[in-house]
């Protein structure tokens, strides 16, 4: 399912996902692309695996597929890219009319974000600038690199620049300018940026510090001391005896960083919590009120006619791309209880680790991927679907498979075991927090290492439920399950349960054969 577009982090008033696209397939670094045409010119776009809150997308004005190394990892971000061949009109008039009519058959047909990131490089800069400008309600920031931001530099040659003749003569052509016109032009960036400057729209600008082609000195330099003066946002990353070319950077997490920072709304990225959906199988798991509690460990099957927009927060720890190189992450399954079920998302924080994760101190130590869904009102945890959100987690980030753990409190105490019991291979170990399951499952449960925990004062689910699983699972054969009851605990032990750092010890020391 993940290559297919799904729209990610919504806005409640938003759930919807992006259209398909369509036109020539192909595959541009491991993501589809679609080749297509707007207004008679050759377009382009390429789709992540995994699209991030409300579709963001980066705008790479020229050279397609040039030092494509941002564009590549802000994929992996959820973000989409597109392009539309218009070079040769060189940021003219006519250029930011063609340009105007892309962005709303991309924003208004397919659904993209209304604030794309755009790239320019080289004379791209220029067609950024000029296009934003023109649009500056409609930028979320710009990432340049050895931009032209003054056409008098190049094309014209007019100071240190390269003289370019057809292109200074392509200039003259489609601004319909005299070369005296031209000189006295205003609306170049380095001119015109009070639009851009107004609405601090932030913008980064990679350059070498003795290009011939396009000197810093009478580009970027300019327009960043402006922009600045302005009190906007510019930063300039200035590379030491680098001409105009090679482009970009080896690493270009610099650049990654500053655009996810510009970017409205929630990008996955380490360190950060934040939501994401996927549309799923619908479950058909509804918790019939009438049994009270009987009913909570009872699996159904999901109806695959149907999707659920399932939200979930989503954590990559710190060092999540440290983990990724070397095999993978770990990844813990969160599963609240019935007070947080319904369509706020926030409410999932209320306990557990989605609410210790936006505390600093937890959060800059916790070692693994962390999906906390939310499950709708009316109805209790599907395992088959949550198996299914668990696929596309693995297929849109690097897991390691040998470590996945499962725990839940209450309800997803339940839906912990249920979990188990629906994938039992799956698990490296799993906590469940003052629930209980089926006693007939025991046998599934024999090889999984499990800590159980409840209250032996519960009032809403008796420890009874927690005793009676644990003797079946020993009685089976398990000699790999721990349980501890709180004395005098009644149903909230959760909190004592999940800030202990002993938990947490305990369960990331498991790995799956």
């Amino acid at each position: 399912m993940c290559k297919h577009v799904f729209f990610v982090f919504f806005a409640c008033t938003a759930l919807a996902a992006a259209a398909e696209f369509s036109g020539k397939t192909s595959n541009w670094h491991g993501f589809d692309s679609y080749e297509f045409e707007v207004g008679g010119r050759p377009c382009r776009t390429v789709v992540p695996k995994h699209a991030a809150e409300g579709n963001p997308w980066a705008w790479r004005a020229v050279f397609w597929g040039g030092e494509p190394q941002t564009e590549i990892a802000l994929l992996k971000h959820g973000f989409h890219l597109a392009f539309i061949q218009c070079s040769d009109l060189l940021a003219s008039p006519k250029n930011i009319e063609e340009r105007n009519a892309f962005y709303k058959e991309l924003t208004e047909k397919y659904g993209l974000a209304k604030k794309p990131v755009l790239i320019g490089m080289s004379r791209g800069g220029l067609c950024a600038l000029r296009w934003a400008i023109a649009n500056p309600d409609n930028v979320a920031c710009l990432y340049l690199d050895a931009p032209v931001c003054d056409f008098k530099s190049w094309p014209g040659g007019k100071g240190k620049g390269k003289y370019s003749p057809d292109d200074w003569k392509n200039v003259l052509q489609t601004y319909n300018l005299t070369e005296e016109e031209a000189l006295t032009f205003k609306s170049n960036p380095v001119d015109a940026f009070a639009p851009l400057a107004e609405r601090k729209v932030p913008i980064i600008s990679v350059c070498g510090d003795i290009d011939e082609v396009v000197p810093f000195d009478e580009n970027t330099k300019i327009l960043a001391e402006r922009y600045k003066n302005a009190a906007a946002p510019f930063e300039v990353i200035l590379k030491p005896n680098n001409k105009h070319h090679p482009h970009s950077l080896k690493d270009p997490k610099p650049i990654v960083d500053f655009i996810l920072r510009s970017v409205p709304g929630n990008i996955p990225m380490p360190g950060i919590q934040v939501v994401q959906s996927a549309a799923l199988p619908a479950s058909t798991s509804i918790w019939n009120p009438a049994k009270k509690s009987g009913n909570i460990g009872e699996p159904r099957p999901i109806d695959t006619a149907q999707t659920d927009t399932v939200r979930y927060w989503l954590f990559l720890p710190a060092d999540y791309e440290k983990q990724a190189a070397s095999g993978g992450a770990p990844l813990l399954l969160f599963l609240h209880g019935a007070g947080e079920r319904g369509s706020n998302i926030n409410k999932v924080k209320d306990w557990g680790p989605p609410m210790l994760l936006d505390t600093p101190e937890f959060r800059e130590h916790f070692p693994c991927v962390t999906v906390s869904p939310q499950c709708k009102n009316g109805y209790t945890w599907s395992p088959a679907q949550l198996m299914l959100l668990l696929d596309e987690i693995e297929k849109c980030y690097k897991i390691d498979k040998s470590r996945i753990y499962v725990t839940g409190l209450s309800m997803g105490g339940f839906g912990t075991w249920m979990c188990l019991n629906e994938s039992p291979q799956r698990f490296a170990a799993a906590v469940p927090v003052c629930s209980g399951a089926k006693t007939r499952w025991a046998k599934n449960f024999t090889d999984i290492p499990v800590w159980n925990f409840h209250g032996d004062k519960d009032p809403v689910v008796p420890i009874a439920k927690s005793e009676e699983i644990v003797k079946a699972v020993q009685a089976a054969g398990g000699k790999k399950i721990i349980f501890t009851t709180y004395a005098g605990g009644v149903h909230n032990v959760w909190s004592q349960t999940y800030s202990s750092q002993l938990l947490y010890d305990w369960l990331f020391a498991h790995r799956r054969d």
